[in-house]
């Protein structure tokens, strides 16, 4: 099914919005609403993607029984841990496109 773990870790957050949403929900739970004007997505858009994150154990929604009633999302310890990783993928893209640039120049 998956040759190698960064197989299996990429099916998890593979697409548009995945990586990006685990950025904004990293030490911060935000409720939907904020979540769709800081992507810019359409909701049902951001719903699917949350779903599929939470299905796969890296999000966890809560529902508040309020009036109007919200939902918030955050992370989860494993979400955490794929965070982390994240970053450090980050940090090696930033030093590696660091001499590329300068390159160029």
């Amino acid at each position: 099914m998956f040759n190698t773990g960064a197989d299996y870790a990429l099916s998890i957050i593979g697409g548009k919005w995945k990586p990006v949403i685990l950025y904004l929900l990293a030490n911060h739970p935000r409720r939907t609403g904020e979540l769709v004007k800081q992507l810019g997505t359409l909701h049902k858009v951001l719903s699917d993607q949350l779903r599929e994150l939470s299905d796969a154990g890296i999000v966890v929604r809560k529902s508040f029984n309020t009036i109007p009633p919200h939902v918030e999302y955050r992370l989860t310890p494993e979400g955490e841990n794929l965070y982390a990783a994240l970053r450090y993928l980050n940090y090696w893209v930033s030093n590696r496109l660091l001499p590329i640039r300068i390159l160029k120049l």
